[in-house]
């Protein structure tokens, strides 16, 4: 090859090298390696799967890898260790704590924005902490009584509408066998675990008036007379006894929840049994009200990518990946588009509206310490192992001391 030639080659090899490198974004920006840590639910992690895959297709200089198991215990250990995942899915009663000690990344401007503009105020003000915000929401869940419209139809029954009505209807539906087995019930509330047993117990408790703690937080005030009248009952509408009974057999009249604990499994079992989707019931007061609760995603303090964290979560949270999160879970929307969207599916607007009377479990940074001791008080209550005054007198001694020790810690 003579000089030219090869002076000619080298020289389009130059300029190639140099067109690619123009003409490629990834070219010359750093590489960045996100991680992100959810909990193992199928449904949320396939959304989450698919989006990393795009979202690493349209910027190929950023990596993610996507972690799952229990979300604090992961959390703390990987941070302790010095390897804090960037983005974590959080529930809103561990939230509390880990923002209380500095352990996550307020959200920018553009960010607040985005949820302003674009967000129900329910679904993400609940992750606040001073002045600041901290996480986009992806499970919003109020807990709505679902009611099999045939039950309802056959006893001749009015639906309930305050929470005391739903104690007389779980009366009056009641049936049991000639050996004394219940064989139908109005209701059987979940109770499966100390964080169930609390939330479900909460909405009757807040529907009677009564609250967990008083407004300086110095003390329980759930073992006031409301909250024993309420936990009586929770015994009642548990129906401990009587593990059998579900919604899913056609025995129960009602069943409480979030959405995606119903459909669409309920459909495809009895497409011509329909679900009605009831507003929250009423407490004495004669408010409605019943228990929500909330996972967000938000940005470790420990992340030194925390620009490129929060701009991946606004993307994961445009309206399109919005709508897909709600097709593959079955969460409610709350994205205002969403809502727009779903404006014919009366199931999951229901839902999404349920959350406008949601309440959510104290903002305590204690609530992890308190869940337990309370959760199996209320386990003893139900076996009838004791009484609902001795349960919420047992649990308030308890719950007082760790009030104490927190006052007397952060003084």
């Amino acid at each position: 090859m003579s000089r030219s030639a090869k002076w000619l080659t080298a020289t389009l090899s130059l300029l190639l090298g140099v067109m690619v490198f123009v003409n490629d974004p990834a070219m010359g920006q750093e590489q960045v390696e996100l991680t992100i840590l959810t909990h193992e639910w199928q449904p949320l992690v396939e959304w989450i799967s698919n989006s990393i895959k795009e979202y690493e297709r349209l910027n190929p200089h950023v990596t993610i890898h996507h972690i799952q198991g229990p979300i604090v215990e992961t959390f703390l250990l990987q941070t302790a260790a010095g390897v804090s995942p960037d983005i974590v899915n959080l529930i809103d009663t561990n939230f509390f704590e880990l923002v209380h000690h500095g352990l996550l990344a307020p959200a920018p401007d553009d960010v607040v924005a985005d949820l302003e503009e674009r967000f129900m105020p329910a679904s993400w003000t609940v992750f606040s902490y001073g002045d600041d915000y901290f996480a986009y929401p992806t499970e919003a869940i109020a807990i709505l009584p679902m009611a099999n419209v045939l039950i309802f139809e056959e006893a001749g029954v009015d639906y309930p509408t305050t929470y005391r009505e739903l104690v007389e209807l779980q009366r009056r539906l009641t049936r049991t066998d000639p050996d004394g087995r219940v064989t139908q019930a109005a209701t059987r509330l979940d109770h499966w675990d100390d964080n169930t047993r609390v939330q479900w117990w909460a909405m009757l408790l807040w529907g009677y008036g009564g609250d967990f703690f008083d407004e300086k937080m110095t003390h329980a005030t759930f073992n006031s007379i409301a909250g024993v009248q309420s936990l009586e009952s929770y015994v009642e509408l548990s129906s401990f006894e009587s593990p059998h009974l579900t919604f899913f057999d056609l025995n129960l009249a009602l069943t409480f929840g979030g959405a995606h604990t119903v459909e669409p499994h309920f459909s495809k079992l009895y497409p011509d049994v329909p679900v009605r989707v009831l507003e929250p019931l009423k407490g004495d007061d004669g408010n409605r009200v019943t228990t929500a609760y909330f996972w967000g995603q938000t940005v470790s303090a420990a992340s030194s990518h925390q620009r490129e964290a929060w701009d991946f979560l606004k993307w994961l949270n445009r309206d399109e990946n919005r709508l897909a999160l709600l097709r593959t879970t079955g969460f409610p929307p709350v994205a205002y588009s969403n809502i727009q969207e779903l404006i014919n599916d009366p199931y999951l607007l229901a839902h999404a509206k349920g959350l406008e009377y949601g309440r959510s479990i104290p903002n305590t940074p204690v609530w992890a310490q308190v869940i337990s001791p309370l959760g199996q008080q209320i386990l003893r209550a139900l076996s009838k192992e004791v009484s609902a005054t001795e349960a919420l007198y047992q649990a308030a001694r308890v719950v007082d001391a760790i009030l104490k020790e927190w006052r007397e810690k952060s003084n």
